[in-house]
């Protein structure tokens, strides 16, 4: 018995000894008018994680938007917490897809709060500027989202582009 608590102590310990966490996140701002419809969207949002290992990393995105649409005026929390895979690595460069379940809570200027969730499936490339600071972009989606009343899905590749600058730790 003895035995087998060093083998997980020992086993645990490594892990977090090799164990690297980052923080970072990023800021967005997006204004369009298309025929009259009109969306000014500023977002923040910071990203928490941790690297289990080179393929696998686990992290929490915490999102603040301050939305106007010409049906929704008000706020968003969304917090997200997702698995990320790096299925490539050529020296500083890096390919990954992101796992994402979010929570989502709508609270509208006027009316009552929406709350809801969504998953999604995000690529995504990493650059290492060195061993602290990696500037990261996600392509798009893959998902899925109920809020209320509303359901919303799909696929794209040019939707979104989201830059994001990490700080290992």
């Amino acid at each position: 018995m003895k035995k087998l608590f060093f083998l997980v102590a020992f086993t645990a310990v490594s892990m977090f000894a090799s164990a690297q966490f980052y923080i970072g996140g990023s800021v967005g701002f997006n204004k369009t008018d298309n025929d009259g419809a009109k969306t000014t969207n500023f977002k923040i949002a910071p990203d928490f994680g941790y690297v289990l290992n080179d393929n696998w990393s686990f992290g929490l995105a915490l999102g603040f938007s301050d939305l106007e649409t010409t049906d929704f005026i008000g706020k968003e929390y969304i917090v997200s917490p997702y698995a990320r895979y790096t299925f490539y690595r050529n020296g500083a460069f890096s390919v990954f897809t992101d796992g994402v379940f979010e929570f989502i809570t709508q609270k509208p200027k006027f009316g009552d709060n929406a709350n809801g969730w969504g998953i999604s499936v995000e690529p995504g490339i990493a650059y290492n500027l060195s061993d602290k600071f990696s500037v990261v972009a996600k392509i798009g989606s893959l998902g899925y989202a109920d809020i209320e009343d509303t359901t919303a899905y799909g696929f794209g590749l040019d939707n979104e582009i989201k830059f994001a600058l990490y700080y290992s730790f």
